[in-house]
C-alpha cells in the first residue's frame, strides 16, 4: 500500500509543503474536516522513511486512528512505528513532560489540530519542544485554525509559512479547485423542539411597554407559533430524516447525564425509524469508580467496531458528549443527530465534519439538529447554507431549501 494524494488540494498542498520545508524548514495548510488533511503528511513520511518523525495529537482516540492510517496507507508504515521512526504524542503528555521526548530526536514535527497550540500549558509546552530541537522541520494542519478566542493559531505561529487553506464553503461547493471534495449532507431543523423558546419569546414581547412594538412582534409570534404547532414531532422527524432504516448514525449529547436519559429513550425518539436499535457510547471515565464511563482501550474498541460492523438489521446509535468533536473521522456513517446545544462554532462545524466525507461512493449523510444549534450559530450556519441541502419543517412537512436565499 502507499499513500495516494487524490485531489487536487492534497497534491498542490504537498509540492509547497515540500517546497517550504526545503527553503523555510516551517509548513502549515488547513483543510476542513473530511478532506483528508492527514494525507499530504502521511506521504511526507513515507517518501522520507530516514527521518525521525513525531506526531503531536490532541488525544488518544487521534493517536489511534493515525496509527492506523499509518499502517494502512504507507508504505512499509507498520515497519516504521515499530523501530520508533515514528513517535505519537500528545499535546497534554508533551505538557507534562515540559517538552521531553524520550528516545526520540526528531527530524520533523508534525503538529495535528494545531489550534490547539494555543492553550497556555500546551503552547510553552511546544515552545520548550522547539527549544530542544531547534534543527527539527514543522509541518501544522487543522481544519479549524481560529480557535474559540479568535486567535488563528497557523498565522500567529506560522505566518507567510502557511501554504495553503480551504475552508468548508470551498470543499462543499468546489470553486477552489475546480472539484468537490466533500459531499453535502442533507440538514434538517426541528422547529418543534422551539415551542419552549417561544414561549419566552411571548413572555418578553408582554413585558414590553412600547405598544406598537408589542402589538407588531405578538403578530410575529403568532406567526412563528402557527409554523411551529404544526411542525412534524420530533419522533416524526426522525423516521422522515433517517432514511436508511438500518444505517449508522452518531448521536451529540448534552453531557452524560443526557447521554443516559437519551440512551434509555432511545426505543420512544428513534423507533419510528427502526424497532430494532442496538446502542452503545463512548465516554471517559471520571475517576476510577466510575462504572459508567469507559477506558480509553473499550472507547477504542467500540469507535473500531461501530465503524467495522456490517449492515444488518438493526438500527446502529453511537451516543457521546466531546470525544468525537474534533479529529477522529469515522468512515461509512450514515448521519448524526445533534442534540447538544453549543454556544461555540468550533465545535458546532466539528460535529457537521462529522458527517462530512471525500469518499466518491459514499452515500448522501442528513444531520439533524434538533435543538436548532442553526440559530445560535447564525453566522456559521449561514456561511455553508448555500453549499449544503438544508430541510425545515412547515405545516407538519419537511421541505427541501437548496439555497440561503430561500431561508425563512
Amino acid at each position: 500500500m502507499s499513500v495516494e494524494l487524490k485531489y487536487k488540494h492534497q497534491q498542490k498542498t504537498y509540492e509547497l509543503m515540500e517546497d517550504r520545508l526545503k527553503t523555510k524548514g516551517k509548513a502549515a495548510f488547513s483543510f476542513p474536516t473530511g478532506a483528508g488533511k492527514s494525507f499530504p503528511p502521511l506521504k511526507y513520511i513515507e517518501e522520507h522513511p530516514e527521518e525521525n518523525i513525531l506526531i503531536v495529537v490532541s488525544s488518544r482516540a487521534i493517536a489511534n486512528q493515525l496509527k492506523s492510517y499509518i499502517k494502512k496507507y504507507v508504505k512499509d508504515g507498520d515497519k516504521l512505528l515499530k523501530s520508533k521512526r515514528i513517535g505519537i504524542i500528545t499535546y497534554h503528555k508533551l505538557g507534562l513532560l515540559k517538552g521531553k521526548v524520550k528516545n526520540m530526536r526528531p527530524d520533523t514535527i508534525i503538529y495535528d489540530e494545531a489550534h490547539r497550540i494555543g492553550a497556555e500549558t500546551w503552547e510553552i509546552a511546544v515552545e520548550e519542544l522547539e527549544e530542544r530541537f531547534p534543527k527539527a522541520k514543522e509541518i501544522a494542519m487543522t481544519a479549524t485554525p481560529e480557535r474559540t478566542d479568535k486567535r488563528n493559531m497557523l498565522y500567529e505561529k506560522f505566518g507567510e509559512d502557511v501554504v495553503y487553506e480551504m475552508s468548508l464553503t470551498e470543499a462543499l461547493s468546489g470553486e477552489k479547485e475546480g472539484e468537490v471534495i466533500l459531499k453535502s449532507p442533507k440538514y434538517i431543523r426541528v422547529l418543534s423542539t422551539l415551542s419552549l423558546e417561544l414561549k419566552e419569546y411571548k413572555k418578553r414581547i408582554e413585558e414590553l411597554k412600547d405598544e406598537t412594538m408589542k402589538e407588531r412582534l405578538l403578530k410575529k409570534y403568532e406567526r412563528l407559533e402557527s409554523i411551529i404547532s404544526a411542525s412534524p414531532d420530533i419522533q416524526d422527524v426522525m423516521e422522515v430524516g433517517m432514511k436508511k432504516k438500518n444505517g449508522k448514525y452518531i448521536v451529540f449529547c448534552e453531557n452524560r447525564e443526557d447521554l443516559q436519559e437519551k440512551m434509555a429513550h432511545a426505543e420512544e425518539i428513534f423507533g419510528k425509524v427502526n424497532q430494532k436499535i442496538k446502542t452503545d457510547y463512548v465516554i471517559s471515565k471520571n475517576g476510577r469508580k466510575d462504572e459508567f464511563g469507559k477506558t480509553q482501550a473499550q472507547n477504542r474498541r467500540i469507535l473500531e467496531e461501530f465503524q467495522e460492523s456490517k449492515e444488518g438489521e438493526e438500527l446502529e446509535l453511537l451516543f457521546c458528549v466531546d470525544m468525537l468533536n474534533e479529529g477522529v473521522h469515522l468512515e461509512g456513517i450514515d448521519g448524526e443527530v445533534m442534540f447538544r446545544a453549543t454556544e461555540s462554532s468550533l465545535i458546532y462545524k466539528q460535529h457537521i465534519g462529522r458527517v462530512l466525507s471525500a469518499d466518491e461512493e459514499a452515500e448522501e449523510t442528513v444531520i439533524i439538529d434538533a435543538v436548532n444549534n442553526w440559530l445560535r450559530q447564525e453566522e456559521a450556519f449561514e456561511e455553508i447554507a448555500g453549499a449544503i441541502q438544508i430541510r425545515k419543517q412547515e405545516k407538519g412537512k419537511l421541505i427541501l431549501y437548496r439555497n440561503k436565499r430561500n431561508f425563512p
